[in-house]
C-alpha cells in the first residue's frame, strides 16, 4: 500500500492490551494514560505496521486511532475477516488475539491518541502518538 508522497517506512510498533490485576486498570504496554507522555512518533507521509495483541483475559478491546486510518493486515497470521477490507479507524481485538494493522499518517502532523474504543476502558487504556514531519 503506497503512502502519500511516495514515502513508506518499515517502522513497526507493538501494543499489548492488558488489565493490571493489582490496580484493576486497563493498560497499553503496561502503562495507563498520561497526557504528557508520547509513546510513538510516526513520520508524516508514511505507513507503519502496528501489531496489537490482546493479553487481557475475559475482555475484547476495540483499538481506535485518531486521524490515522489503517488497513487490517491479518489476525493471528490469517487473512482479515470479511468486511475488514478498506480503510478503518477501529478494529476489534478479541481475547488472546493479535491483529496487525497498517496505519497511514498522511493528513496531519501533531499529537493524537489511540485507545480502546470501549468507554469503560478508554480512560486508562489510551496513549499519545505524535505525527512528526
Amino acid at each position: 500500500m503506497p503512502a502519500a508522497a511516495g514515502r513508506q517506512t518499515s517502522s513497526r510498533a507493538d501494543f499489548v492490551l492488558t488489565l493490571n490485576l493489582l490496580t484493576q486498570k486497563f493498560e497499553i504496554n503496561g502503562k495507563t494514560f498520561d497526557p504528557d507522555r508520547v509513546d510513538v512518533r510516526p513520520r508524516l507521509g508514511t505507513t507503519e505496521i502496528w501489531r496489537v495483541r490482546n493479553a487481557t483475559i475475559g475482555f475484547a478491546h476495540s483499538f481506535h486511532t485518531h486521524l490515522a486510518r489503517f488497513r487490517v493486515l491479518d489476525r493471528d497470521g490469517k487473512p482479515p475477516r470479511p468486511g475488514e477490507s478498506g480503510l478503518k479507524d477501529v478494529v476489534s481485538v478479541r481475547e488472546g488475539e493479535t491483529v496487525r494493522i497498517a496505519p497511514r499518517f498522511v493528513d496531519f502532523p501533531g499529537c493524537f491518541v489511540y485507545h480502546c474504543h470501549q468507554m469503560a476502558h478508554t480512560h486508562a487504556m489510551m496513549a499519545t502518538m505524535e505525527v512528526v514531519r
